[in-house]
């Protein structure tokens, strides 16, 4: 039984097919790259595995259950979690009250919410700016604020949108020794990215999506020379270029 998986998982909008019958099995405590070209309905595919949107058709099962349709507050509850590529903290709210809001959804005791999100300030490198407004961080520090409050939900799979989007190079060097330092401990990544100088190197497997559908899904070394990825990435001009080179 795989730990999380989708069927002929399809979601439309009107004429458009964002997501277009994709299937694939994801093993637990890997880290998992999500990439395609713009459009290609990757943020899409997290909000319809998150429950943001319905599927039209198809299976999402997770650790064996099927969840496909499901509010998303219920999906949180059972253990899959989703940062948002444009980052929005509460910002009349202090980081450590961000972070609180998150470990809510295991708690209703306020000094319980209060520790666990103590520790994941500790944990993210954001504890001495804990009395801080959200609105008052720099990007880097609201994405780092972002993962902490997701983290705070205790997931046992992450959905990460575009963690690293925007950052400084140290920035995001910073970001990808987060991400292996989340998943030591235990919890399953899943990160849309556009760096592929960032995200091949920290994944186990990559999926690329193009117009919706899955074209290519395989190890970093393998799916970067597959031909119908850099036809995607490149363009049919480029792409015919690269096969006589």
């Amino acid at each position: 039984m795989a730990f999380f998986e989708v069927k002929n998982l399809t979601k439309r909008f009107g004429g458009l097919i964002a997501v277009n019958d994709v299937s694939f099995s994801v093993e637990e405590n890997q880290i998992i790259g999500l990439i395609g070209p713009n459009g290609a309905g990757k943020s899409t595919f997290f909000a319809t595995i998150a429950g943001y949107y319905k599927p039209d058709e198809g299976n999402v099962e997770f650790d064996g259950e099927e969840i496909g349709g499901l509010l998303p507050e219920t999906i949180a509850h059972k253990g899959i979690t989703r940062t948002f590529q444009i980052v929005r903290p509460f910002g009349t709210l202090t980081v450590l009250e961000n972070v609180m809001v998150g470990a809510f959804l295991r708690t209703k005791n306020r000094k319980k919410a209060q520790e666990r999100a103590e520790e994941i300030l500790e944990f993210t490198g954001l504890a001495h700016k804990r009395n801080l407004s959200g609105a008052a961080l720099t990007i880097a520090d609201k994405k780092r604020l972002e993962l902490a409050r997701a983290l705070a939900t205790r997931p046992r799979l992450l959905l990460l949108d575009e963690v690293m989007a925007g950052l400084t190079p140290k920035e995001t060097q910073e970001a990808v020794e987060l991400i292996r330092k989340v998943n030591k401990q235990g919890i399953t990544l899943f990160i849309v990215e556009h760096v592929m100088e960032v995200i091949m190197p920290i994944s186990h497997q990559i999926f690329v999506l193009d117009e919706g559908k899955l074209i290519s899904a395989g190890p970093p070394d393998v799916v970067a020379k597959d031909p119908a990825v850099v036809k995607a990435y490149l363009g049919e001009r480029y792409y015919a270029e690269y096969q006589g080179s």
